[in-house]
């Protein structure tokens, strides 16, 4: 459950509707119809707006496409809508119900979403004195993330309404269901213990189910019982060919029950020991009436705990059985098997592949040996066998049209495959009898099992220098200490956004990090880039007005002959110096950084690399080769940087945006508005540089600009008069560059003392 602050347009001009008829809403009128912006990409709605508001600077419209993508893609069934009104005075609360609807009754409105509105226009100081986390109230955006808890809304709610939270939402018809999980396929109390948002099967009832749904989940035998409660965030899809079924949810575990409600306490309870639905009932998707549901909720109610964000920064590791599949798994990157056995058996040693996550460690066996290591980029997907694969694996009845679950990983072969021998007594000593060791001592014939973070973490100490280089880095650095987890961690980035990012890079080979000054575009791009190719396989170019094609792929350079003539010779650029040597090298990936890239001319600069950029796979002449073939090798990545406060700079031309694909850093939104308070509390600093990071630029909001937090982080000295000497000689110039022209009127209206909490 999160909380958004949702605005009713400018000074509440829809405020009544919204209220009245029971939305969300949000405007834009100029986008609606020419464009969809449910299940898009953020970067097809950004190029859209530069179309629809091409007079606006590329810092706004980043903000408008953020705050539209929000609404429709990144709030779910469940969460709280907070609407502002009356010059801030007032607040509505309410309880999210629907997917978006993208062309609402009223045509000036871009979309909306219906809402059960718990409080109407009530005392907003009221409400802030009841809740935590309320600073993006500050912020004058329309949809906007705050980080107050749900469980202080419904307290505030109840207390505010004089009734249950859970029985308004009864009363307005959200539904009340059993959600039931048999632990010898799927495990309940470890998918509460990670606090994901899972996928769950919807075999019945589902024509019944809507978004906000309030969902008991129980356990079958053993220890069958209620162990949570939680809401429906999606609604049902058709998911195809599934082990668990064809149609599924998206359901969020909210509160766990402390300590669960057993079959014995039911058995032992009159009243409860009536509910059918959790007393023995097999199956899933039990409806129960609304009445039913509120008395067990006020059973429930003193058990009843907030599951609170955990960290899945944790690498786990894992043994393969890969057998005959060795070469496959290893030359195409993938493991796969079997969704159930021959006779329907669900196998734990295959379902488990559900539970690899993105760079977890997964040790390869075959013929008595460790013969590869890799890291999990892809989690399991639904799959029938891999191409690659042979045709017949386990029997002369092998079908490989059977479903499956595949997992992709950057696998590295070992110089030496590691003995059995040589690992036994750590396996017998480190992991428990759910690893791969055998009580009679050799190795299980299942496919894959878990193996403890001892175990895994001794391997790489032990192994990985005796092997030496895997991939051109130490397979200890590359595998542990450099994980995209751990990256998140050092540059105090989200570990979601960083990986979804990494694998933008790596799907489409060309990003661009765009936004104002301060949010550590080139910062990111250098410890991506390192993180993927090295250092040594990195090559950083800065574009400037003057920079030209010569300068970048290749041209004539006066240069001294032997005999002490001034001749013209050709001389490869950075773009052509790099390409050919991740040519020679197709094993290693090679970056290119170019900083400032909308700085350059950008059609001058790149001539016919617009094509090879599209076309990869093709060959063309260069303008001074004419007798050679150049391309662009699939294993160099471009990341180029932009700064969207110029105003001396152009939109980029439609051209290089549709062939590279735009990553906006904002520093009110995720990944830039947590990072100087992560900064702060990491080196035991006061807050003050935070929140006058953050009263800025509430301030500047209205504007549409913003500041990054870098420009807090440089030294370790946070008293008043360090915060005035940065505000002077850094803040104060950029903002009279944001205000140009008009700094001597606004000037007043950010001074220091102002900003200063």
């Amino acid at each position: 459950m999160a909380t958004w602050i949702v605005r009713a347009g400018s000074e509440d001009q829809y405020l009544n509707e919204c209220l009245t008829n029971g939305v969300a809403a949000i405007g834009w009128k100029e986008v609606r119809g020419k464009i969809r912006i449910k299940d898009v990409d953020f970067n097809d709605i950004y190029q859209k707006l530069q179309e629809i508001y091409s007079s606006d600077n590329n810092h706004t419209i980043g903000a408008y496409t953020s705050q539209i993508y929000a609404f429709a893609n990144k709030i779910y069934g469940g969460d709280f809508i907070l609407t502002p009104s009356g010059k801030g005075k007032r607040i509505s609360v309410g309880y999210l119900l629907s997917e978006v609807d993208e062309l609402p009754e009223n045509e000036n409105l871009l979309a909306t979403r219906k809402v059960l509105w718990l409080v109407q226009d009530a005392d907003r100081q009221e409400f802030l004195d009841q809740v935590k986390g309320t600073s993006a109230f500050e912020n004058p955006r329309t949809v906007i993330q705050t980080a107050i808890n749900h469980e202080d809304i419904r307290k505030y709610v109840q207390k505010k309404t004089g009734a249950s939270f859970w029985a308004s939402l009864g009363a307005a018809g959200v539904n009340s269901w059993i959600f039931q999980s048999n632990p010898s396929k799927w495990s309940l109390l470890e998918a509460i213990e990670k606090n994901v948002n899972n996928d769950w099967a919807a075999n019945q009832n589902r024509d019944k189910m809507k978004i906000g749904d309030l969902i008991f989940f129980r356990q079958s035998e053993p220890n069958s019982g209620v162990y949570a409660v939680g809401h429906l965030m999606k609604e049902p899809i058709n998911r195809g060919q599934h082990v668990f079924g064809e149609w599924g949810v998206v359901v969020s575990f909210d509160y766990k029950v402390d300590a669960p409600l057993l079959k014995p306490e039911i058995s032992a309870n009159k009243e409860l020991s009536s509910i059918t639905q959790i007393n023995g009932l097999q199956g899933s998707n039990f409806s129960i009436p609304i009445e039913t549901a509120l008395r067990l909720l006020d059973y429930l109610e003193p058990r009843l705990k907030v599951i609170e964000t955990k960290s899945s920064s944790d690498i786990q590791y894992w043994w393969c059985n890969v057998g005959v599949t060795r070469k496959p798994a290893i030359a195409t990157g993938t493991l796969w098997a079997h969704a159930a056995s021959k006779n329907g058996a669900v196998l734990s040693h295959h379902t488990d592949m559900k539970k690899i996550r993105k760079d977890d460690i997964i040790l390869l066996y075959a013929d008595t040996k460790v013969v590869a290591i890799g890291s999990c980029i892809e989690e399991s997907i639904d799959s029938t066998r891999p191409v690659g694969y042979p045709e017949k694996i386990s029997s002369p009845d092998d079908d490989s049209r059977v479903p499956g679950f595949v997992v992709r990983a950057d696998f590295h072969e070992f110089e030496t495959p590691i003995a059995f021998k040589e690992v036994e007594d750590d396996l017998r000593n480190l992991v428990d009898d759910k690893g791969p060791l055998a009580s009679s001592g050799g190795i299980k014939m299942g496919y894959l099992y878990p193996l403890s973070k001892a175990f895994g973490e001794r391997f790489l100490e032990r192994f990985s220098k005796a092997n030496g280089q895997v991939g051109g880095t130490s397979m200890n650095e590359n595998m542990a200490n450099e994980s995209l987890r751990s990256l998140a961690r050092n540059l105090l980035l989200p570990e979601e956004w960083l990986i979804e990012v990494v694998e933008q890079i790596i799907q489409s080979k060309q990003v661009i990090f765009y936004g104002p000054p301060g949010t550590g575009k080139t910062y990111i791009g250098k410890a991506i880039a390192y993180h993927l190719a090295s250092k040594d396989n990195t090559e950083i170019i800065q574009f400037h007005p003057s920079f030209s094609y010569e300068d970048f792929i290749e041209g004539f350079r006066p240069n001294v002959d032997d005999s002490g003539s001034v001749i013209l010779q050709k001389v490869d650029g950075p773009l052509k110096t790099i390409a050919i040597k991740a040519r020679s090298n197709p094993d290693k990936k090679y970056v290119l950084i170019i900083d400032e890239i909308n700085r350059g001319n950008l059609a001058k600069i790149f001539g016919e690399l617009y094509f090879l950029l599209e076309y990869r796979n093709e060959e063309i002449s260069l303008m001074y080769s004419k007798s050679e073939k150049f391309s662009l090798p699939e294993n160099l990545i471009f990341i180029g940087t932009m700064n969207t406060a110029d105003r001396s700079i152009a939109l980029v031309d439609s051209a290089i945006r549709r062939r590279f694909r735009f990553i906006h850093l904002d520093p009110t939104a995720e990944p830039c508005s947590q990072i100087l308070q992560k900064w702060l509390a990491e080196n035991e600093m006061p807050t003050l540089a935070g929140e006058v990071f953050e009263n800025l630029n509430n301030s500047l909001a209205k504007y549409d600009f913003s500041v990054g937090p870098a420009y807090f982080m440089k030294q370790k000295l946070h008293n008043r008069d360090a915060l005035n000497l940065i505000w002077k000689y850094s803040i104060e110039p950029l903002l009279e560059e944001y205000f140009y022209g008009d700094w001597a009127e606004k000037r007043n209206e950010f001074t220091f003392d102002k900003i200063f909490p």
